[in-house]
């Protein structure tokens, strides 16, 4: 079969779409999705990305240090690497606060609904999460510098042998 261009599979593709249910166009931009009404839910969802960019820089930051391991844009990204830690450690700390604001957990446990609980239940498990991922990223930041210190290498740019 001869290949198609990228524009007549893409029109396959919508009509498809259409005769599916759909309503023909997909929103082009990410501001045409439904943004969430709630603190909690605009900050997981801001923690969500954060974590994904952290996990690149520490995959950017690897790749440097096998390339050069004594470059200044290593020790650039690392120090990119901890802001992002510290501002992913701060969003989640907001992420608490907001969840002990939440009016699911205020309410005493006798007047709760059973929705109330799901609620609460779900946003615990989603602090937990974060909380989980924090402290992996914090480990993968730190693996660095324990592998060069197990191979007799500097930890820091620009150290020489004194003697």
């Amino acid at each position: 079969p001869p290949m198609s261009s990228l524009a007549e599979i893409q029109g396959r593709l919508q009509r498809i779409y259409r005769d599916c249910g759909g309503a023909g166009e997909q929103p082009k931009s990410d501001k045409a999705r439904i943004e969430p009404k709630d603190a909690f839910s605009k900050l997981r969802r801001e923690l969500h990305r954060k974590v994904i960019e952290l996990r690149q820089s520490i995959r950017e930051r690897d790749e440097l240090l096998e390339k050069n391991p004594t470059s200044t844009s290593l020790v650039r990204k690392s120090q990119e690497i901890r802001r992002e830690l510290r501002e992913i450690r701060e969003l989640h700390a907001q992420l608490i606060s907001a969840h002990e604001a939440c009016p699911a957990v205020k309410r005493k446990e006798t007047r709760r609904t059973k929705e109330d609980t799901d609620t609460i239940a779900a946003q615990e498990e989603v602090i937990d999460v974060v909380r989980k991922h924090i402290e992996e990223c914090s480990a993968l930041e730190k693996r660095r510098y324990a592998e060069r210190s197990a191979r007799g290498e500097a930890t820091t740019v620009g150290t020489r042998d004194r003697t």
